[in-house]
């Protein structure tokens, strides 16, 4: 069995801690990708219906 020594064991810890941390990082720009998808649709919604409320005005 092949002995590890502290600053190896360290090492190893630090590269899972900072896989935890990104895989994290990972997740929240998702949340905030689905978020501004969300703003984005919203606000094409309501481009469309003002639009389609100028069409009718201008009609009358």
């Amino acid at each position: 069995m092949q002995d590890l020594t502290n600053q190896e064991i360290s090492d190893k810890k630090d590269v899972k801690r900072k896989a935890v941390v990104d895989k994290i990082d990972i997740e929240e720009r998702k949340m905030k990708l689905a978020e501004r998808q969300l703003v984005y649709r919203r606000a094409q919604a309501e481009i469309e219906k003002l639009e389609l409320e100028n069409i009718k005005l201008r009609r009358a």
